[in-house]
């Protein structure tokens, strides 16, 4: 990160304007989030989590925008968002309503201790077009994988990803790309549709030859300095403050 005035964020100092490294070609700036609310700052969450998002995908390079409830937590909530260069997501920052939720999240009134916690990445989005919001089955990844064996771990997650693309008519979208900031640090964002809230879509997955592959590289090469991180969620086409 570049040098710049601080501020607290969820007990860490980071920059007031979270700048990194510059992105590989035809990639675009992916982020994943996560917050731990606090049981009576939840409704404050959800009602400031919809403004930001409602606000990014009027900005005019901002390609998505998704946030919902972890499956198996509750108050636990992932983010997944996408901006075409760095300059647009550092524009991001200087809106109210991005800075709101910096505010709620920087106070141990809000969040609990593990409360917060933000990746930054270059995704490889196909297209660099914009994703709007749906219903969806989604998972947000972390993988730390060892340097020996990251040129084998592309050539599986670029089948997997092709795989999923092309071959899985539930399958909606597979991006991923490595952290800007820790090498050897991978994250990706998955979303599924079909029945059960998009689950079907993401057992389908799990089944397909090309995961298949996938979990032999990882059974038969242990590649992971540290273990994942996976995180499942469910996003929708409507505002969570107006789900019941």
């Amino acid at each position: 990160m570049r040098s710049s005035s601080l501020i607290r964020f969820a007990g860490l100092v980071l920059p007031a304007v979270m700048s990194f490294s510059q992105l590989p070609p035809t990639s675009v700036v992916g982020v994943n989030v996560r917050i731990h609310s606090k049981p009576q700052a939840r409704e404050k969450c959800i009602q400031l989590l919809d403004a930001d998002a409602m606000g990014s995908r009027e900005e005019p390079n901002c390609l998505q925008f998704v946030f919902g409830q972890d499956t198996d937590t509750e108050n636990v909530f992932h983010i997944h968002e996408q901006y075409k260069t760095m300059a647009d997501f550092e524009r991001h920052q200087q809106n109210e309503y991005f800075k709101a939720v910096v505010d709620f999240v920087s106070s141990s009134d809000n969040i609990e201790d593990d409360g917060f916690h933000i990746d930054v990445f270059s995704c490889y989005n196909e297209d660099n077009a914009v994703v709007p919001p749906r219903d969806a089955y989604c998972l947000n990844v972390a993988l730390y994988i060892k340097p020996e064996h990251q040129e084998e771990f592309f050539n599986v997650i670029d089948n997997n990803m092709k795989g999923t693309r092309s071959t899985e008519p539930l399958g909606l979208q597979y991006d991923w790309g490595e952290h800007l900031e820790e090498p050897n640090s991978f994250h990706f964002h998955e979303e599924y549709k079909g029945g059960d809230e998009g689950k079907e879509g993401f057992n389908a997955h799990a089944k397909a030859p090309h995961f298949g592959v996938w979990e032999k590289f990882v059974s038969d090469r242990d590649p992971f300095t540290k273990p994942p991180v996976v995180s499942f969620f469910r996003t929708s086409s409507a505002k969570m403050t107006m789900k019941k």
